[in-house]
């Protein structure tokens, strides 16, 4: 319609970091084309220090500070405005390894996945009309964070609801202590359904408005529990501590409550039925980076005091690498490496692997423009996310690829090193 103004609320906000760069280069070209003004609303500071030319900071509705991009990031004033280039420091230095390296890996699986095929529409043969994941091998082992990271439309939701039962797979099994659970949640025993729980990208449609918190949180400790109301509401007091909101929440409404705050209840439900693994399916995607790492913060405490194995699933590879113990990357419903994160974020890569750590974002003027003129994004801009029954499926965005024999041949994980954990299913290696 060719906008005089263009008002951009957040659009890129839940993309993976390729597609992220793709988006911000399309509104630069657009503004610049157009020669039209926006106004970009967003809570993803890197994005603005790519596309802004001035910054207005908002604080509880109010501006707390405002200037030209340069000044606010590399200068800035206001204390919350400091808080914000804190929170979005880069998360992939070695100083967060510790938690990491502390962790001793157990022998024994809590959840694991074994050639698990699946998508969407009629099963034939054990393969669905349009195929999403294809031979997922997965192992979480008891205790840790399994971070399970790719671009938007990889198929990490598809996995995720896969282990929950709330989508079946056309092939391939998924265990729970060795124990083979049934693909459909209605035929998963009480017992089975109260030690995997989810808890979803989107709070606020995963929480009930015409319900109470304290009915949110308590209906597990009923259904699973056999609590009674006394001893009910005793526990969603606890519970509301544990997640670090007030006990009087309980009585209020989802409405009344902030984002972040929203997710901790539905972080307060999963815990209420005392799991062993958590699914957690982008629960960060859509808060700002100071409530995201407050949530993460508190994940990391919980899952120290539980013990509960968690499946952390996002696109976002420097809030998984802070977080989890092992790595699994997924490309267009395979898995093309995985392994400890220490081992996963450093060389050699696996080319997307490589591409995704180039893309993460620095809050520096002009790292757009860098990024998207580096090889592996030249390679990989604009050529479109292929399911590939023969050869590999990054093949086509590949700066590496080997004519003949990539887009032949299927790669399959190999280890890095002899009997090593860190495996790569790249040609190249």
């Amino acid at each position: 319609s060719r906008p005089s103004l263009l008002v951009l609320d957040g659009p890129p906000t839940a993309l993976g970091v390729t597609t992220q760069i793709e988006a911000l280069k399309g509104f630069k070209t657009l503004i610049r084309e157009e020669k039209a003004a926006a106004l970009y609303v967003t809570h993803d500071l890197s994005a603005v220090a790519q596309i802004a030319d001035r910054v207005v900071v908002l604080y509880r509705g109010k501006i707390v500070e405002q200037g030209p991009v340069d000044q606010i990031i590399g200068r800035p004033e206001h204390p919350y405005t400091r808080r914000l280039m804190e929170a979005v420091a880069p998360r992939m230095s070695a100083g967060k390894a510790a938690y990491i390296d502390q962790v001793k890996r157990p022998d024994s699986p809590s959840m694991e996945t074994c050639k698990v095929t699946a998508g969407y529409g009629k099963i034939t043969d054990g393969r669905s009309a349009i195929p999403v994941l294809s031979d997922v091998d997965l192992t979480l082992p008891k205790g840790r964070v399994l971070g399970v990271i790719g671009e938007s439309g990889c198929g990490k939701s598809t996995l995720a609801r896969v282990l929950a039962g709330l989508h079946t797979a056309a092939r391939g099994e998924v265990l729970l202590d060795g124990a083979v659970l049934s693909p459909i949640v209605s035929e998963r025993s009480r017992h089975q359904l109260q030690r995997v729980q989810f808890i979803f990208q989107m709070a606020d449609t995963a929480l009930n408005p015409r319900q109470r918190i304290g009915d949110i949180v308590g209906r597990p400790l009923t259904f699973y529990h056999g609590m009674t109301a006394k001893a009910r509401w005793d526990e969603v007091a606890r519970l509301l501590d544990l997640v670090e909101l007030p006990a009087a929440f309980a009585r209020r409404y989802p409405g009344e409550l902030s984002g972040g705050q929203k997710q901790r209840v539905s972080l307060a439900r999963a815990l209420a039925a005392r799991p062993d693994v958590l699914l957690c399916d982008e629960v960060t995607s859509a808060l700002d980076a100071i409530v995201g790492d407050n949530v993460i913060a508190l994940f990391r405490s919980l899952q120290k005091k539980t013990g509960v194995s968690i499946v952390f699933i996002s696109h976002d590879l420097s809030l998984v690498s802070s977080f989890a113990h092992d790595i699994a990357v997924l490309y267009a419903g395979r898995i093309v490496e995985k392994g400890p994160v220490q081992q996963v974020l450093s060389p050699p890569y696996h080319p997307y692997t490589r591409l995704l750590i180039a893309s993460v974002p620095e809050m520096r003027i002009g790292w757009l423009e860098d990024t998207a003129n580096s090889r592996s994004a030249l390679a990989a801009s604009g050529q479109a996310v292929r399911l590939a029954e023969t050869g590999c499926a990054f093949f086509n965005r590949c700066p590496s690829a080997i004519g003949g024999l990539c887009d032949q041949s299927v790669p399959k994980l190999k280890p890095v090193q002899a009997k090593g954990p860190h495996t790569i299913a790249c040609h190249l290696h």
